[in-house]
Order: C-alpha cells, then structure tokens, then sequence
C-alpha cells in the first residue's frame, strides 16, 4: 500500500470516507474499532460531567400553611435535598398552652417570653461530610416569634431564613413557602 494513496485517502482508486472498510488486514479494523470504542466513552464521559453539578445541587424546601382558626393546625414540612426532615403540626392553642406552661416553669421572670414553635425532626444522623471541628449531625428546626423566621440545623450549620408569605383570603389561611439552593430558581 502507497504511503502517499493514505495520505491522500484513496485506496486502489476509491475515496475512503470509512478507513474501516478501506483497510484490508484484521489488525487495523481492531485498532479502529477500539479508537471509536474509546471516543464514545470519552465523549460519554463528559456529558456525565456536564450533568454532575446538577445531580449535586444543594436544595431545600420549606412549605407550611396556617389557618386563620386558632383550632385548625399549622402544617409545615422542611425538605433537604429530597428527603422531609422536619415537619410540624400544631395548632395555635395548643402552642399557646404549651407556652404558658413553659412561662410558668421560670418563676422568677417578671415578663412574659415568646416561645419558638419546633418542629418534629427525623432521628437519622447527617452522614456526610461536616465542616471544621463541628460533631453535631442531627436535624432541628423551630419557628420564631410571627412565623416569620425558620431556624434549620442540619449538616453541622445552622441555617436561619425568612419564607416568603402570601395571604390565601379564599383558603382562610396564611402559606409559607421558600426554595434556597435549588436548581432552575
């Protein structure tokens, strides 16, 4: 075979657009069989890693609804990259009462103290990765005074934000709502 026929990509007079049916010895049709094997892993290969940043993005979810009946419950639930953690259901006048017992407890305090609604929170410890010297992988999470700010501890950090709040007039209820780091907000 002419060096120069390869160069030109013409073997015995015809163009070769596939250099597998163009070479004649079992050898050279392996070795190019595995090229394209390898390309299409390697190219497989980054498209995976083109998807990985999404298939890592943090996401939490905070969603809850209080109902303008102090006997209806406040129903809200935290959601850490899919997995519910936290939830509550109370009612105003059971969180009152809980309250006032607590109040009663301190005897001493001339005034009365707002307490912070907590949620009930799963029991499974955070097995990932924690930050610096911090050891405390439990979930937590409480309501400040309003329901306007949500406390999370999770993953050895704490994390405190405001959800955004839309009155439903129809429903009769106030909804809480607020996605941090999740992909396509």
């Amino acid at each position: 075979m002419d060096s120069s026929a390869l160069l030109k990509g013409r073997i015995w007079g015809r163009l070769c657009e596939d250099i597998v049916r163009c070479l004649t010895s079992d050898f050279d049709r392996s070795r190019i069989r595995t090229y394209r094997i390898m390309r299409y892993l390697v190219s497989f290969f980054f498209v995976f890693l083109s998807f990985l940043p999404v298939l890592t993005q943090a996401c939490l979810v905070y969603y809850a609804t209080f109902p303008f009946d102090n006997d209806k419950p406040f129903v809200g639930k935290i959601i850490d990259n899919g997995i519910e953690t936290c939830s509550i259901n109370m009612t105003y006048n059971e969180h009152w009462r809980w309250q006032a017992l607590e109040n009663e407890k301190d005897w001493e305090r001339e005034e009365w103290a707002w307490k912070p609604w907590h949620f009930t929170c799963t029991k499974k410890l955070w097995q990932g990765k924690i930050k610096g010297n911090n050891t405390h992988r439990t979930y937590a999470a409480e309501l400040g005074v309003g329901l306007r700010g949500v406390t999370y501890h999770a993953h050895g950090e704490k994390f405190w934000f405001n959800p955004d709040t839309v009155e439903d007039v129809a429903g009769e209820r106030w909804v809480y709502s607020k996605k941090l780091w999740c992909a396509g907000k």
